[in-house]
């Protein structure tokens, strides 16, 4: 089966010939994707399944896109993450479903006052955090100004702007931002850690650089922040970071004498360093 522009299609058709097509695309991103083109809720997609709709220049455009692996939540900019959807572009990274544990492990650990959040790109971090505690209120920092810009729509849209502070700022520098003597309750980060001599999708070179790799075997975020992290949490107060999976004796190395412990992800990969500030 091909698809001819201008001619209609039941839409489970157009479904069946994209999943078909396009191996790398999983069926609930196909259904996303016709969702965005067809302007049809996610959740009702079925219920029009057996309807005939065209091979628009939309639909083209999208499949060329994905023909070329590029990201499906840069086409329909939408990520859903820890319950919410949030907006994303190409000047923020994506959020992983894998940082899902990040939340969940900080919420555990904190339950009112001011987060600090580090690398924040989209805001996802921390505004499921303060989505989720009414008791929070959340400073996210990043260099990228464009990517500040992109949080603040996601708290605004999620209606935590009140209580969500944008500062674009270099993180490796974070310890000159703020005044002796401010301690944050709870700081979160998820820094670049991607090194460039690793294997990683192509797909992923699509997102910013910036927020992808780091320079020293994707550790330099963590070996330049534990010296100046802890002088902004309060004592026996938590910073947890999101790390690389294949890092963990070079992580222990880093931490050496510090009270760590790794989360593993839902696939079964330690991802979530936690740091008490004792």
């Amino acid at each position: 089966m091909s698809l001819k522009k201008g001619q209609y299609y039941r839409l489970f058709d157009i479904y069946t010939y994209i999943v078909d097509n396009f191996s790398h695309v999983s069926r609930s991103q196909v259904k996303e994707l016709l969702s965005f083109v067809y302007k049809i809720p996610y959740e009702n997609l079925i219920f029009f399944f057996q309807h005939p709709f065209p091979v628009n220049e939309n639909l083209l455009n999208v499949l060329q896109k994905v023909e070329k692996k590029y990201p499906i939540s840069y086409i329909t900019k939408k990520r859903h993450f820890y319950g919410y959807d949030f907006y994303v572009d190409e000047n923020v990274l994506i959020p992983r479903y894998e940082t899902e544990i990040l939340v969940e492990e900080a919420l555990k650990r904190v339950n009112k006052g001011i987060m600090l959040d580090l690398c924040t790109g989209s805001g996802c971090i921390p505004i499921s955090m303060i989505k989720n505690n009414e008791n929070l209120k959340a400073v996210a920092v990043d260099i990228s100004f464009r990517a500040l810009q992109i949080a603040w729509k996601n708290a605004v849209n999620l209606e935590v702007n009140e209580r969500f502070i944008p500062v674009c700022f270099d993180v490796l520098q974070i310890d000159n931002l703020f005044k002796q003597g401010i301690y944050f309750d709870i700081i979160t980060c998820n820094p670049p850690y991607v090194d460039r001599m690793d294997n990683y999708e192509e797909s992923i070179l699509y997102e910013p650089e910036e927020a992808l790799f780091a320079e020293d075997e994707g550790l330099i975020f963590y070996k330049k922040l534990l010296y100046k992290l802890p002088n902004l949490c309060k004592k026996d107060g938590f910073i947890i970071f999101e790390v690389p999976h294949n890092k963990r004796d070079n992580l222990f190395e880093i931490f050496k004498g510090r009270e760590i412990e790794l989360k593993k992800d839902l696939s079964g990969k330690e991802r979530v360093l936690i740091w008490k500030n004792s």
